[in-house]
């Protein structure tokens, strides 16, 4: 009976013993099974993430694509909204090329400004009968056309911090417009003096007193200025509407090919 009690004792003590060696198992299999499930969790999470990202990817190739399709359709409308500029000044300036600009021709006191007969015949008599005299005792022209076979109107543009205004005059046919303009360097009036009145000292030929140009479009007018404002540039003019220019030390008129180039271009082509 003792003996066995003390076996009994012996079993439970030895069944006691070893009960903790189990428990480290345990705990590293649920260990490792969080550890795997943290790593299921992250690639899934990560292969959500790389969806996205190729999604992102394909989103920003679409856009881009869409960007440069619309970049390409931008510069297509430039163009044209540039070419329709283009075609706009061509043919505001065939109309204009009926017309001179004149400067520096005062309306004389009482004369009805806003008259355009009156200020068309102040134009005739001032500054064109003395080129057509000119001619015709050159014979250079058989007889003195009259204001109605020249001129079909003229009118007076506002003024400019008090400067005197100029003066539109247009004529019914463009050759005798081509004419006056030949005959101008010989036959047109030139005074001695400036504007205020006082005696001219400057060298060479004396200024016309009435100076008048070809009637431009803005945009021929602002390139044949910063043209002529060019250090590089002797002088500059237009014929029918095109700019000529001549360069310092240089006797050969040049043409400008195109009016939208800029003065560096323009000058070195």
């Amino acid at each position: 009976m003792t003996n066995t009690r003390n076996t009994g004792a012996k079993e439970k003590t030895g069944t006691a013993a070893s009960t903790p060696s189990v428990t480290p198992v345990i705990a590293d299999e649920g260990i490792a099974k969080l550890i795997d499930d943290l790593r299921r969790d992250f690639t899934c999470k990560l292969d959500a993430y790389g969806a996205r990202f190729d999604t992102l990817e394909k989103l920003l190739a679409v856009s881009r694509q869409e960007n440069r399709e619309l970049q390409k359709a931008m510069e297509k409308k430039e163009q044209e909204i540039e070419g329709l500029r283009r075609t706009a000044n061509d043919q505001e300036q065939y109309i204009r090329s009926w017309s001179i600009r004149i400067m520096d021709l005062p309306v004389p006191f009482g004369v009805d400004s806003h008259n355009n007969e009156v200020v068309m015949r102040l134009v005739y008599e001032t500054v064109l009968l003395p080129i057509f005299q000119g001619a015709v005792s050159n014979n250079l022209i058989p007889n003195i056309p009259s204001c109605n076979q020249v001129l079909e109107t003229a009118h007076i543009l506002p003024a400019k911090n008090g400067a005197t205004p100029p003066i539109i005059a247009r004529f019914y046919s463009r050759n005798i417009k081509a004419m006056v303009f030949r005959l101008k360097k010989d036959f047109a009036p030139r005074t001695t003096s400036n504007h205020a009145g006082q005696q001219n000292t400057r060298k060479g030929p004396a200024r016309f007193a009435h100076p008048f140009y070809e009637d431009l479009t803005h945009h021929n007018f602002t390139k044949m200025r910063d043209l002529a404002r060019d250090e590089r540039v002797q002088s500059c003019w237009s014929v029918a509407g095109h700019l000529r220019y001549k360069l310092k030390g240089d006797d050969q008129v040049k043409k400008v090919k195109c009016l939208y180039d800029p003065v560096d271009i323009i000058i070195n082509s």
